[in-house]
């Protein structure tokens, strides 16, 4: 079997168990184990810088693998047991000013995916190989810790900034934070932005003159208990995924805690729901403003009604958050009327 290194041959698998290096091999000076503690084996071969599964060799396997040949042989399987990616087929590429492009979607199908509150999966560059954003598990349920190489990858705050750790065995991690790079996801276009940092690599742009790195959606989130809540949203707020429900209320704000999860507000604050803090109408009443508290990862629907007839859009579509407040304010014209109601409506972006 060849073994796949940041896009070369590097090595032979036999029936021996033993590894053998491959002649005239760049990276014949990174030195790899003689021998595999593993029973089984699969034959690979490099197609456009992703890799085809042939043959497997062995027909049984063990529960153990040498870590390293773990790493290199199965970050391509892995990829493959994944969901599909989030990111679109053709707003795909992040470019590194000294290592080229990325494609964060290499397969056309695989790549990296966007959850709720991180990010999982590979991007790959034809000049340093996989980039591993996470595994999609992370230890406490909703976010990478980044403190060990078993729980790493990049998060998603409720603000869409980026934070934590991709890692790419030829250049070793890279960085999202905000300081300086600043990297973050707008939830209104699916549009990423600002730049990662690899020490052996430089500056990541997200975005770049030429190009756009757009994810198409946010995946639907895992929900193992099957009450309509996300378990990330679950273990972050209550670290347990049997707290909460359609008919619970943690802080008492006569707004259920899957409201609360629906609405991105704090299901442990009672100052924290969806509601409208403030009204305010000409005196024709045709014209009318409304201030609303709004979460920085929803957008709002304003709806207007007369409890007769099905509720209509007043006309401002879905509504981005104003930034840095706690509160937005829209103001619309509509026809005169005795009576006329008004409702406010939270969307979770970029999902369906």
């Amino acid at each position: 079997m060849r073994v796949a290194y940041g896009g070369w041959a590097v090595g032979e698998v036999r029936a021996s168990r033993s590894m053998q290096p491959l002649k005239n091999s760049p990276l014949n000076s990174h030195p790899l184990p003689k021998s595999l503690s593993c029973l089984w084996a699969v034959r690979i071969s490099a197609v456009r810088g992703g890799f085809r599964l042939v043959e497997r060799l062995f027909p049984s396997r063990s529960a153990c693998f040498h870590p390293i040949l773990s790493i290199l042989v199965f970050a391509f399987l892995a990829m493959s047991a994944m969901a599909s990616s989030t990111i679109s087929a053709t707003d795909r590429f992040a470019h590194a000013a000294n290592a080229g492009w990325i494609d964060f979607r290499p397969d056309g199908t695989h790549g990296v995916r966007v959850d709720e509150s991180f990010l999982s999966g590979y991007a790959y560059a034809a000049n340093f190989g996989w980039i591993h954003f996470g595994d999609g598990s992370p230890e406490n349920g909703y976010a990478y810790t980044n403190t060990s190489s078993t729980d790493y990858g990049v998060n998603l705050a409720p603000d869409g900034s980026l934070s934590g750790l991709a890692y790419s065995a030829n250049i070793g991690w890279i960085s999202f934070e905000q300081q300086w790079g600043q990297p973050r996801l707008d939830y209104s276009t699916g549009r990423f932005s600002g730049h990662a940092h690899a020490a052996n690599a430089g500056w990541i742009a997200l975005d770049t003159p030429f190009s756009d790195l757009v994810t198409s959606s946010i995946a639907a989130p895992a929900d193992a208990d099957g009450d309509g809540i996300s378990d990330a949203w679950e273990m972050e707020h209550f670290e347990k995924l049997t707290l909460s429900s359609v008919s619970t209320d943690a802080d008492g704000d006569g707004v259920s805690d899957h409201r609360e999860y629906l609405a991105g507000t704090d299901p442990l604050d009672a100052a924290s729901h969806l509601r409208i803090v403030s009204h305010n109408h000409d005196k024709d009443n045709t014209r009318t403003s409304l201030e609303f508290t709004t979460a920085p990862n929803r957008l709002y629907a304003i709806q207007q009604g007369d409890l007769k007839d099905k509720w209509i859009d007043a006309g401002f579509g879905l509504v981005t958050p104003e930034s840095g407040t706690a509160t937005t304010t829209r103001t619309f014209f509509h026809p005169a009327a005795s009576k006329l109601f008004f409702r406010v409506q939270a969307w979770k972006p970029l999902q369906n």
